[in-house]
């Protein structure tokens, strides 16, 4: 049995609507993917992506903590096709992440 490994964390101090996440340079079909996004705003920051460059994604939890901070979690089952894809993700206010 394969056991998970983290293949790529990453962080950004710009302040900006649009942050990019740039997947591992090699996936599998049938790896289980995740993205982990945590960024400012809190309750008042929508958080949304770009299903069209990097395949579907499905929002696993969208929570918030106060005003100050909002957490994504995202997952898809990779079809093989992935590798070193970026995904867009936009926000509804620049913040950090």
């Amino acid at each position: 049995m394969a056991f998970p490994t983290v293949q790529t964390t990453g962080a950004s101090s710009a302040t900006a609507t649009t942050h990019t996440v740039t997947l591992p340079a090699t996936i599998n079909s049938g790896d289980l993917l995740f993205i982990a996004f945590t960024c400012g705003g809190g309750s008042g920051t929508t958080v949304t992506w770009d299903n069209s460059t990097a395949g579907t994604w499905t929002e696993v939890a969208n929570n918030t903590q106060g005003t100050n901070t909002r957490g994504v979690l995202l997952s898809k089952v990779a079809t093989g096709t992935e590798d070193s894809a970026a995904l867009s993700i936009t926000l509804s206010v620049a913040a950090q992440v």
